[in-house]
């Protein structure tokens, strides 16, 4: 049975998008990723997902500052970005491993 949840990833390390993605194709869930904000941005519009996980230490743009980008297209996005609490609060993140906040 095909589940319809489609979750982006977005970290610059290719292994831990390749790990993420390996995880939730075993749980049969649609997986999208993405190697930079600016990626992610793109992938987010193309592919609207259900949830957004993205990486706080990234070059360029970090996660708190994308998951504002990402507030920007749909403030209603469930994200994560796997940084403290505290952090994910000030960015508007809403859930926290599936907890709202």
């Amino acid at each position: 049975m095909q589940n319809n949840t489609t979750i982006l990833c977005i970290d610059d390390e290719e292994q831990i998008c390749f790990a993420l993605e390996a995880l939730f194709r075993l749980q049969k869930w649609n997986v999208v990723t993405a190697r930079s904000v600016e990626k992610g941005l793109i992938a987010f519009r193309e592919f609207q997902p259900d949830i957004v996980l993205i990486d706080y230490h990234m070059p360029g743009i970090n996660g708190v500052e994308g998951v504002k980008m990402l507030r920007q297209l749909s403030p209603t996005v469930p994200s994560g970005v796997s940084v403290s609490i505290i952090t994910y609060l000030r960015s508007g993140c809403n859930r926290l491993l599936g907890i709202p906040l």
